[in-house]
């Protein structure tokens, strides 16, 4: 399949002007590349986000993308995918994209999920509450704008509803979704997501839990494969080990169905392409394992810039902190994201502040030389952040002048857990009479966002 991207400079709020160029522009397409598919780009009708009168401005029911595309594509014989548009539907403000084929039918809607919240989408576009896919000559196809790209569970979503209703070939689809652990908060929101997507696409399916432990997860994987599965999900207990992965994919490959990895990497950087590269139907979808730290630290860095004196509790100069760690296995490649985490959740928080010329984190215990305290169960949990963080706070407090006045933490679940214990000591009350310790977790839970202090 051959597609043609139309970028195109787009006036704010200048409605027909922006129809006739994307118009025009999709007609040069046409012409000159000979594509099956044209795409234009985000919010091209109206501009992303523009100063004035959006709502009047704004596409009515997407009645002028229909009106204006269905006959070109048509004409052209070519899918039209018309990028997005701002669109006033009832009252509120979609950002909307529409897809034509070659014979002009509108084959899908979609009204993007995740606004892009950085910089006030929310507030202006409501967000859509379903996910599309449709079929362009003959490829099974979904739809997501921009931001979303951010989010993994969504292409994984697309893809299962995808797999769902394509026919397949060999019957019925019967999924097999294997989780590391039920007790990750994280894990479990992920869980509660895909059970309700795969519900709704009417696809048989069957959870398991790892309870952290890989010989445990290759069982049940060998079980379902006897009993029928036909396509695994699996969320791997061992993180970034290329022989726990590859013994999976080869299970797999040996029942010849199609496995997909989400969340927890399958290989390491060193490793990129052993296992994922040695079978034609295996896929990962997940975030790139180091980002987490980099968008972590770099919020920790700036967070402590702009609020060094309030942060400085034992007046010193320098900000004492702990760290808590999910996971670490033997090997060290346990889990990655763990380490990454680990790594650069101080490394580029300490970029950031040096390089405004205030000192280095310091962590809290000089004796510890690892610089963390990890799960030792593994499980990324409360629990273990809670207990840590309370034996920490016995002798590490305001009255000794050494109180750890940060802390970073590699999941929301953990952060809930150090947040519970400085509760227990009088901190992070949220009722404006106390001192608040910063704590920053990863995932962006719905238990740890009604913790964030505004």
């Amino acid at each position: 399949m051959k597609v043609s991207v139309v970028q195109m400079n787009m006036r704010s709020l200048a409605g027909k002007e922006n129809f006739d160029r994307a118009e025009a522009l999709i007609c040069c397409a046409a012409r000159e590349t000979a594509p099956d598919v044209i795409l234009l780009p985000e919010t091209w009708n109206t501009g992303f986000m523009p100063a004035g009168d959006l709502a009047a401005a704004s596409d009515e029911d997407a009645k002028a993308v229909r009106a204006r595309f269905s006959p070109l594509a048509r004409e052209l014989n070519v899918n039209i995918i018309a990028g997005s548009v701002s669109n006033n539907r009832g009252g509120h403000i979609y950002n909307t994209a529409c897809v034509f084929d070659r014979t002009g039918a509108c084959l899908a809607e979609y009204d993007k999920t995740h606004p892009f919240t950085p910089m006030g989408e929310h507030e202006v576009y409501t967000p859509g509450n379903h996910l599309v896919t449709f079929t362009l000559d003959g490829v099974r196809c979904g739809l997501l704008i921009c931001y979303e790209l951010r989010f993994p569970e969504l292409w994984r979503m697309l893809s299962l509803v995808a797999c769902g209703k394509s026919g397949g070939g060999k019957g019925e689809l019967n999924v097999g979704v294997f989780y590391y652990t039920y007790s990750d908060t994280y894990i479990s929101s992920v869980r509660t997501a895909l059970d309700n997507a795969l519900t709704e696409a009417g696809i048989k399916f069957q959870n398991y839990d790892g309870n952290s432990n890989q010989t445990t997860q290759n069982e049940q994987i060998d079980t379902a494969i006897a009993q029928g599965t036909n396509l695994l999900i699996v969320n791997i207990v061992t993180s970034g080990s290329v022989d726990a992965s590859q013994a999976i994919v080869d299970k797999a490959s040996a029942a010849g169905i199609p496995v997909i990895f989400f969340n927890r990497a399958v290989e390491s950087d060193e490793d990129e392409g052993k296992v994922l590269g040695s079978y034609d139907k295996c896929a990962f979808v997940g975030t790139d394992a180091p980002e987490a730290g980099h968008m972590q630290g770099k919020m920790v860095g700036q967070y402590v810039v702009d609020n060094f004196d309030a942060i400085d509790l034992n007046g010193d100069g320098k900000i004492s902190y702990a760290m808590f760690m999910g996971q670490l296995g033997d090997d060290f490649f346990d889990n990655v994201e763990a380490i990454y985490r680990t790594q650069y959740g101080v490394e580029d928080a300490d970029a950031v502040i040096t390089a405004a010329g205030k000192p280095a984190l310091e962590y809290f215990d000089a004796s510890n030389t690892d610089k963390y305290q990890v799960d030792q169960d593994g499980n990324w949990s409360a629990t273990a952040a809670n207990n840590y963080m309370t034996t920490n706070l016995s002798q590490y407090n305001e009255s000794a002048g050494n109180m750890i006045e940060l802390v970073i933490c590699n999941n929301d679940g953990m952060a809930e857990g150090v947040i519970s214990a400085l509760n227990d000591k009088g901190y992070n009350l949220g009722d404006g009479n106390c001192t608040t310790i910063p704590v920053f977790g990863v995932d962006a839970t719905d238990a740890a966002k009604q913790l964030i202090a505004f």
